[in-house]
């Protein structure tokens, strides 16, 4: 019922003669960039399930100067359709992991409200401020930095 919190899906139109496979590997290709390694791919799609702390590099290299687009996504899939003559690849992307690390942080806030003002509306103000911040912030950015990455991972590029 809530899952649209931390779903994202949407459409990319394929606008290149590479043959579907060759699609699916140039998204796996993306993919690994984006640190995402745990691929699971068959000749129409490719799924993916990672951690939301593990970067490209090093699995404990907890900062890098570049954030991913899809950096908050720990689960995704993606699929080759073709309807009247073209070609989309449909993806569905889901951030529980941050979702919840997010929402932890806001309890932290609320916590932090009621101790230093003992003001309820303050505290659940202050703690809906973060959430929305921390979480909403990554949600709207990713809106339009995921299409527009992998229109250009799926280009070659």
């Amino acid at each position: 019922m809530l899952d649209f919190l931390w779903h994202m899906g949407g459409v990319v139109a394929v606008r290149d003669d590479a043959g579907d496979q060759e699609v699916i590997e140039r998204i796996s290709a993306y993919l690994r960039e984006q640190g995402k390694f745990e691929l699971t791919t068959s000749p129409f799609s490719i799924e993916y399930e990672s951690s939301l702390i593990i970067f490209p590099g090093s699995p404990r290299e907890f900062w890098r100067p570049r954030v991913p687009a899809m950096y908050i996504y720990n689960r995704g899939q993606f699929r080759i359709i073709h309807a009247d003559d073209e070609r989309h690849v449909v993806y569905d992307l889901s951030s529980l992991h941050g979702f919840l690390f997010c929402l932890s942080a806001g309890f932290v806030f609320l916590a932090f409200g009621l101790a230093t003002s003992r003001d309820l509306v303050f505290a659940v103000c202050l703690g809906a401020g973060a959430l929305v911040w921390l979480y909403g912030v990554n949600q709207v950015l990713a809106r339009f930095r995921v299409p527009a990455a992998l229109r250009k991972a799926i280009s070659g590029a």
